[in-house]
């Protein structure tokens, strides 16, 4: 029979790592290359899997939980449920928080209540594995920095070369991270579906690994992209160097034989804390600080905090629900007199916590998006408004700057209207003179008298200012111009002479005023106006004037 807690259990386990440490394991490979998205989460997840297979199989050692064997899978649930509800606790305080060292501290809590004790040398031993992994990060990540630098970063080789080579390196880089994380942080889920009976439990933590993977896939991405961004803004020698320093520190604490000959043991690792002491030191040989303090302080906080709510939560549970024999024996606990199955009901309520927790992330991250899309379609409309009111400001500069270019092109050409006057003017005057100055010098009257004659005529014709009057109505007409097409529209009847006469009252003009302009006697002038007020069909009580302006 398959056990559903310990499916359970994998579920939010394996959900955890894929949410912060594998993003945090892959963010410096995307940060110093360009790998192709589909085919390099294809390879890390045949990979993982690969690996995950042969270890179960017994083909590759793994770390073993000697101090938990043996344990039910009720225990294995309320502490995975605790170590779940203790990272979304800590993941205020940072967003690295230790899932393994979580899940390690609740089973630590259920191993004391129910045995009553617990094995402090091996507590100590993992302690101070944990303790030391990211120290060994930071000097490896130095080291392997400098090293790199020393060698393929003073190499004068053809780039195009280097470029493919370097590739080649990053390839053995994401498959070195993604075997040492299977077996370093995979040695939690392989515990988890050990309890799993009947050889299930290979087939569903394959099941739950792939299953994980498209589910929650594009959110890692994002998250890695986010990293990239904040955390891992590091060129391609930085990324390599602590890409390859964790999965030495990761693969290390993976084999009990290798790390027992130093006094610790073989445990699950934060990947977060490696991955940033590793950073550090880079930064050390850069010279740079490479993370923030704040950052860091509150991962060690989450580091330290993390096991020790855990073991109190833990203890707690157990103390409440009553577990003392259920390390060494998987039987299901049930109530005297009572027919409920207990375990099941167990079961069934800390899954609802689990995904009533799940739901709640989910809706944060929702929620979050949500409001970044709304931002984004703000600014999107702030930027839209800003183009079209840069477009109408656009718009009115060239508009008044045709505007301005024709007054200035009219301005000339009264400029010249003025000059061609003036010369015009002073060629008249010249001519009148030379004729006047000429009567003097002739002794003959009757010539004296021509030419007297001659000047009269001149001066008469000039007097009329034909050019002048006709030059004045062309403007009138342009700049009234509506109003001389209605006036054609409705009375279509009218005379030259009586539009302008209807133009001249409309601008006020006089009837001397209009007398003088058209060039006739006053009289004529009172005559033209009552012809006009015929044709416009006016009575003796409609005013001329006031009708013409409302034309």
């Amino acid at each position: 029979m398959i056990m559903p807690g310990a499916i359970i259990a994998l579920l939010l386990i394996g959900y955890w790592i894929l949410r912060v440490d594998y993003p945090v394991a892959f963010a410096p490979i995307i940060a110093g290359s360009a790998l192709k998205k589909k085919s390099f989460k294809l390879g890390m997840l045949i990979v993982t899997i690969a690996t995950l297979l042969l270890v179960s199989l017994n083909y590759i050692p793994s770390i073993k939980f000697e101090q938990y064997l043996g344990i039910s899978e009720v225990v294995v649930f309320v502490a995975v449920a605790v170590a779940f509800g203790v990272e979304v606790i800590t993941y205020k305080i940072s967003k690295f928080p230790p899932i393994c060292y979580s899940f390690m501290g609740a089973l630590t809590g259920c191993q004391l209540f129910i045995t009553g004790s617990v094995n402090w040398d091996s507590i100590l031993r993992v302690t101070s594995s944990w303790l030391i992994a990211p120290v060994i990060g930071l000097i490896l990540g130095a080291v392997l920095y400098k090293i790199y630098m020393s060698t393929i970063g003073s190499l004068s080789v053809n780039l195009y070369k280097l470029n493919a080579q370097l590739k080649h390196l990053v390839l053995a880089g994401s498959i070195f991270i993604s075997i040492a994380l299977a077996l370093n942080n995979g040695s939690v889920l392989l515990f988890i579906s050990n309890v799993i009976p009947n050889s299930y439990g290979v087939a569903i933590l394959a099941f739950v690994v792939v299953f994980l993977f498209l589910l929650f896939q594009r959110k890692s991405v994002a998250i890695i992209y986010k990293m990239v961004d904040r955390e891992f803004d590091i060129n391609f020698p930085a990324s390599i160097s602590i890409v390859f320093s964790t999965s030495i520190v990761l693969l290390f604490f993976s084999f009990n034989r290798i790390v027992s000959l130093i006094g610790l043991t073989a445990t699950p690792l934060s990947v977060p804390s490696v991955m940033f002491l590793s950073l550090i030191g880079v930064g050390i040989v850069q010279n740079k600080e490479k993370i923030e303090r704040s950052t860091l302080r509150r991962m060690v906080i989450s580091l330290v905090l993390s096991p020790i709510l855990a073991i109190i939560i833990s203890y707690s549970i157990c103390s409440l629900l009553g577990m003392e024999n259920l390390l060494a024996h998987g039987q299901r606990w049930v109530k005297s007199g009572d027919e409920v199955d207990l375990n099941l009901v167990l079961f069934l309520a800390i899954a609802l916590i689990g995904a009533i927790m799940l739901f709640f992330f989910n809706f944060q991250q929702k929620s979050k998006e949500m409001n970044q899309h709304a931002s984004m379609s703000n600014q999107q409309f702030i930027y839209e408004n800003q183009r079209a009111l840069n477009a109408l400001e656009i718009k009115t500069i060239l508009a008044e700057n045709h505007s301005l270019h024709n007054r200035l092109e009219q301005k000339r050409k009264e400029v010249i209207d003025v000059a061609l006057n003036i010369s015009e003017q002073k060629e008249f005057l010249e001519t009148i003179y030379d004729k006047i100055k000429s009567v003097d010098g002739l002794d003959d009257s009757q010539r004296k008298d021509e030419v007297i004659k001659e000047v009269e005529q001149i001066l008469f014709q000039r007097m009329s200012f034909s050019q002048e009057i006709d030059g004045f109505y062309t403007q009138v007409e342009k700049l009234h111009k509506d109003f001389s097409i209605n006036l054609k529209e409705k009375f279509p009847n009218l005379t030259v002479q009586e539009k302008r006469l209807a133009t001249l009252l409309r601008l006020g003009f006089s009837t001397k005023e209009i007398s003088t302009l058209m060039n006739i006697s006053v009289k004529s002038g009172e005559i033209s106006r009552y012809r006009l007020r015929k044709k416009l069909n006016l009575s003796r009580e409609d005013n001329l004037i006031r009708f013409i302006k409302t034309l």
